[in-house]
């Protein structure tokens, strides 16, 4: 019987992508608007990423019960944390705004952590991480979400998407474990999603000015034929099937998406073997 993506354990790997700033605007198949979507979710990861690892250590520390894969997903999201603050770095050398925006959201993560309980925190790794299995599906299974790709960047976004498909269940058991209710945990979604849809338009705005094609008719174009594409559409439905009463992360089967790309030879020369 095939194991379903709960039972497939997450795997803590050591990685290595040779990204070059000169291709940053343009590195997702020659699209500018196109990049520069990926582009502006990466400047939110880092910060974003120590939010939740922060989270779920204390969670373990109160003696809430223990998910299955959490040291992993400890170890995954704090590589997801290094490898895009070196995507990042890239970034700064091409886009003015970009050290603004690390600078807010270095302020802004911790200012929301300082705002909120233990459970709240964890509630906010809950639905943020629905939002990032959300982009992993859609990087692993749409072709046209990086197509024509440069080969590091791309490699780097199926990597974090495959580990982000991995430990898609564990920050959602511990949230419950804690004795979390749903009506809440939806209710923080709502927040989570409009405080992340400002943010994002504003740092996507801004990648946009730098190249000075915020206001051209092509990128209006561009960005609504991703947002009426089927891909975006399945996206939004995956995002409603969060307020469903019975939803749970692992009732949604990824196993053919994770063990297909476990497999991929081209991801898997990015995956170094750890020194005995």
């Amino acid at each position: 019987m095939r194991a379903a993506v709960a039972d497939i354990e997450p795997i803590a790997r050591t990685v290595a992508f040779r990204l070059a700033p000169e291709l940053a605007a343009r590195w997702n198949g020659g699209s500018i608007v196109r990049s520069a979507l990926l582009n502006a979710l990466s400047i939110f990861l880092p910060a974003g990423e120590n939010f939740f690892v922060r989270t779920v250590r204390a969670t373990q520390a109160a003696g809430c019960a223990d998910a299955r894969g959490v040291n992993t997903f400890v170890v995954q999201e704090s590589a997801h944390r290094r490898q895009h603050e070196l995507y990042n770095a890239c970034l700064q050398q091409r886009f003015p705004s970009t050290g603004r925006w690390l600078w807010y959201m270095d302020r802004s993560w911790a200012f929301k952590s300082a705002m909120m309980s233990p459970r709240a925190r964890l509630a906010a790794t809950v639905a943020i991480e629905h939002l990032t299995t959300l982009m992993a599906r859609l990087v692993l299974s749409e072709r046209s979400a990086i197509e024509g790709a440069d080969l590091e960047y791309a490699s780097l976004w199926r990597w974090h998407a495959l580990e982000e498909l991995e430990h898609k269940s564990v920050a959602f058991q511990l949230y419950f474990a804690q004795g979390g209710s749903r009506r809440r945990l939806m209710l923080m979604m709502i927040i989570v999603s409009a405080v992340f849809a400002v943010e994002f338009l504003c740092v996507l705005a801004a990648l946009l000015g730098d190249q000075k094609r915020l206001y051209r008719r092509q990128t209006r174009q561009d960005l609504r034929a991703i947002w009426r594409s089927r891909a975006a559409r399945e996206a939004r439905a995956g995002y409603v099937t969060f307020f469903a009463k019975a939803f749970s992360p692992a009732l949604v089967d990824d196993s053919d998406l994770v063990l297909r790309w476990r497999s991929d030879a081209v991801l898997a020369a990015h995956f170094l073997k750890p020194r005995n």
